[in-house]
């Protein structure tokens, strides 16, 4: 399968995350493996068709693809065929960060239309509640964000931060280690009585403490409504490291 060239992917990042980018502590990022963010490397072959439950990363994970058994029909037709199943987001390729934004003296109902913004969009006037002050619009109320937008809405303008991606590679959810916790920008969200006897440089095993109450807490906390993306569930995903560069 040949390479398409760097293409532009938006990503949503909450506000620790923003932070952690923005002062180089986050460097990885994990995405469950879902036919939006794949491609399948055999014409004709459906999503549905794939059995995640036996697929397996080749060359042990350092490669950039995942090989996926069919589920076959109901005569057995291609059950057992291998697939290869690519990400959408190669190395080359950059990332915009998406996150909770506003607009100075904007209220959060207006459109963002050009029709709205005859001399150009407003970029002199953004404002990130990720790391910027809340405006203090009354006396009464003290400073609050009265006009934020959410991320998903935010558009490729507005967004001050872009990101090249270095490598790609997949990977179970729970096979996650310490060094990449700490790539994810995790490791200052650990309560000291779980971090104090754990070097950085320590494996996480199955077991340890610290992989069940900071990546099983934050993972699943993103993923919530998603049983079947779950920890328990123990999902593919996409590990995707990155380096922060000028938008």
């Amino acid at each position: 399968m040949t390479n398409p060239g760097p293409k532009e992917h938006p990503t949503l990042f909450q506000a620790p995350m923003v932070r952690a980018t923005l002062e180089g502590r986050k460097t990885q990022t994990r995405r469950p493996v879902t036919r939006r963010n794949s491609v399948i490397g055999t014409e004709g072959v459906a999503w549905a068709d794939l059995d995640f439950d036996r697929a397996w990363p080749d060359n042990m994970g350092e490669s950039h693809y995942l090989k996926v058994a069919h589920r076959g029909d109901a005569e057995g037709f291609m059950d057992g065929t291998v697939h290869r199943v690519y990400p959408r987001c190669r190395p080359g390729d950059r990332l915009w960060v998406r996150e909770t934004w506003a607009i100075d003296g904007c209220g959060g109902r207006v459109k963002m239309d050009r029709d709205t913004w005859p001399d150009g969009w407003p970029t002199d006037r953004l404002q990130y509640p990720a790391t910027d002050e809340a405006p203090n619009y009354s006396a009464h109320k003290g400073p609050y964000w009265w006009n934020k937008r959410p991320s998903i809405h935010m558009p490729r303008w507005a967004s001050r931060i872009t990101l090249k991606v270095v490598r790609v590679w997949p990977q179970r959810v729970q096979d996650i280690t310490v060094d990449e916790v700490v790539a994810e920008g995790l490791w200052q969200f650990y309560a000291p009585e779980v971090r104090q006897d754990l070097p950085r440089d320590d494996a996480l095993e199955n077991s340890h403490p610290a992989r069940t109450r900071i990546w099983k807490s934050f993972w699943d906390g993103l993923y919530a409504r998603r049983p079947d993306l779950q920890w328990a569930a123990n999902p593919w995903v996409w590990v995707i490291e990155f380096k922060k560069v000028t938008p």
